[in-house]
């Protein structure tokens, strides 16, 4: 069964690689050449996600796509706005209609907890979304695209909050 994982060198993508690899074939969509080079039998497909031409490059049929890639550039408003629109916005859009194309039967986002408007009750799915920031909004348009979807495949949007963990770079824990 081929999935296709997007952000699969990024510090969640290589853990979710090395399980989804166990038992699957994969294709790893990254900017540049792993380094170290991610378990086999992943196969890489070197390719930025803004490029319009990626679709042509992916494997089909895929069982499932996991876009769990960021914009480099999502801390950088507004000179990396564009960027982070082609990674989060765009390409989860070519994303979804390529796994339509090649039969996905699941998609899955990664998304972020920064989309829910503070309170000091806990949060949960119910909660009111109010993004501040521009990565955040485009993350919430990734989701609207991702739910115009549901009638071809199953799926899922996880909201991530505040990841950390061994090997993490230029974050607030480490730093």
């Amino acid at each position: 069964m081929n999935l296709i994982l997007t952000g699969a060198t990024g510090f969640l993508g290589r853990v979710v690689c090395r399980e989804l690899a166990r038992d699957h074939q994969v294709t790893a969509v990254s900017r540049a050449e792993p380094s170290p080079p991610l378990p086999l039998p992943t196969k890489t497909l070197i390719a930025e996600l803004s490029d319009a031409a990626l679709q042509r490059g992916l494997s089909s049929p895929a069982a499932g796509l996991v876009h769990l890639a960021q914009s480099r550039r999502y801390r950088d408003f507004p000179d990396g706005a564009a960027d982070t629109f082609a990674v989060n916005v765009a390409a989860t859009a070519a994303l979804l209609e390529h796994a339509r194309l090649a039969g996905a039967e699941r998609f899955v986002l990664a998304s972020t907890g920064s989309l829910y408007a503070p309170r000091p009750a806990p949060l949960d799915e119910e909660a009111p979304l109010q993004p501040e920031t521009f990565y955040a909004t485009s993350k919430l348009l990734a989701e609207q695209l991702v739910a115009a979807y549901r009638a071809f495949f199953t799926t899922t949007v996880l909201r991530f909050f505040f990841v950390y963990g061994p090997g993490q770079r230029q974050m607030l824990i480490p730093n």
